[in-house]
């Protein structure tokens, strides 16, 4: 971080460093990941004497600085707004791309060098974050100015928000939810949902870049957020129902690493042409090594005051009531159409009533060994069990052989 640090220029920190000579500012966030990645260190190692050291800044227009004094360069600028020209060589021509950043003034209060006054302007910037909330949605708008037709575009970026705890438990359950719907596949997040006009399957150029490609890195956000909003036992559960470990497994035999992206519309590592762009990755690296680290550890506080609450929301499904007699659609495959609901409800168990062949009553069974026509066949249950699970919900199948069989039954 130190050295990164050298590089800070108008307050903004580099997107790539590069030999130093050509360095890119082309980037609005990567000084606030410093930032992040800052508070990660000292929470980790409590070394608050590294604030205190000196830094020799790469440009003759920045003298040297303190670690804290560069960081606070780094909030004002964010505070007050800058913009400045970004040059550089490409293919032998220069180029430029003028980089602007403001600051709403409603999310802004006067910050000096006292914690408690930064501590102050953090509370007012997650007070106003609720303006980003999309009822009709139930989602965060991508933006809230510009083209409205972009600000409802489904993107990864409101995964962030639930990680850092800028939402309260509802919204960031409804958002989680949408996510789990929309974006989240077995190698990371997508760009943009599939069902948005502007998706792109296939990653082919620089548009698609955002328009639907997969990026590997976001799964650690994902985790993140899926552990606060759900528990990491769920969290597991969602992960391994959708396929996550197996294509992690898949994806390092394959390559050796972790590549940049895949496409949007991937189904198989084992494709040719799966892993776009560098073959290993750092960022996709590092995130799923957190992701991991996050799943894995002996940290399990947040699944024991799950357990001391001791509750968990069931929804029944009387399987008969879903069966289309007039298109002969069996229950177990209408039922589908309702799942993605009840993911983003908060539903962790589905309960499957009449299930088994009866005669009037799901209670008047003739064969605990079949599977009632109007729900279906063992594929639809197959099917269904397996839709259920990639959303994270486990199922409960109603077991009455042992005291409800049919006086009626051959049995």
């Amino acid at each position: 971080m130190k050295n990164y640090l050298r590089f800070v220029k108008y307050g903004i920190l580099p997107n790539m460093v590069g030999d130093g000579s050509m360095s890119r500012y082309n980037s609005i966030d990567a000084s606030l990941w410093l930032l992040w990645a800052m508070g990660k260190y000292l929470e980790r190692t409590q070394d608050y004497a590294f604030l205190d050291t000196i830094v020799d800044r790469r440009f003759h227009c920045n003298g040297p600085a303190a670690v804290q004094e560069i960081l606070e360069e780094i909030i004002d600028t964010y505070r007050n707004g800058t913009q400045f020209e970004d040059r550089w060589q490409e293919d032998g021509d220069e180029k430029c791309l003028t980089i602007r950043i403001s600051m709403d003034s409603d999310c802004l209060i006067s910050a000096g060098n006292e914690s408690s006054e930064y501590a102050g302007l953090a509370e007012k910037v997650k007070s106003t974050f609720t303006k980003f909330w999309n009822q009709k949605a139930g989602c965060l708008y991508d933006t809230i100015d510009g083209d409205p037709e972009q600000s409802k575009k489904i993107r990864p970026n409101q995964v962030f928000v639930v990680a850092f705890g800028l939402l309260d438990a509802n919204k960031s359950r409804a958002i989680m939810g949408k996510v789990r719907q929309e974006l989240l596949t077995p190698f990371g997040l997508r760009t943009l949902s599939p069902r948005d006009c502007d998706y792109r399957a296939v990653h082919d150029d620089e548009y698609s870049y955002h328009q639907g490609t997969v990026w590997l890195w976001l799964i650690g956000a994902f985790v993140e957020g899926s552990i606060i909003t759900y528990s990491k036992r769920r969290t597991l559960r969602i992960l391994d129902g959708i396929g996550y470990f197996t294509a992690l497994s898949e994806t390092l035999e394959a390559f050796g690493s972790v590549p940049k992206v895949f496409d949007g519309g991937c189904d198989s590592v084992c494709k040719h042409g799966t892993g776009k762009g560098c073959k290993s990755q750092a960022w996709n690296v590092g995130e799923s090594l957190r992701s991991l680290s996050l799943l894995l550890s002996g940290d399990d506080s947040h699944d024991k005051g799950q357990e001391v609450i001791g509750n968990k929301i069931v929804y029944e499904m009387v399987i008969r009531d879903y069966y289309d007699a007039e298109n002969h659609v069996p229950g177990l495959s209408a039922a589908l159409q309702e799942l993605p609901f009840l993911a983003e409800s908060g539903v962790e168990y589905v309960y499957l009533l009449g299930l088994m062949r009866y005669a009037g009553s799901p209670f008047d069974i003739m064969d605990p060994y079949d599977i009632d026509g109007r729900a279906g066949c063992f594929a639809d249950l197959d099917n269904f069990v397996s839709a259920v699970h990639a959303l994270g919900i486990k199922v409960i199948a109603d077991w009455m052989a042992n005291q409800h069989v049919s006086k009626n039954s051959p049995l």
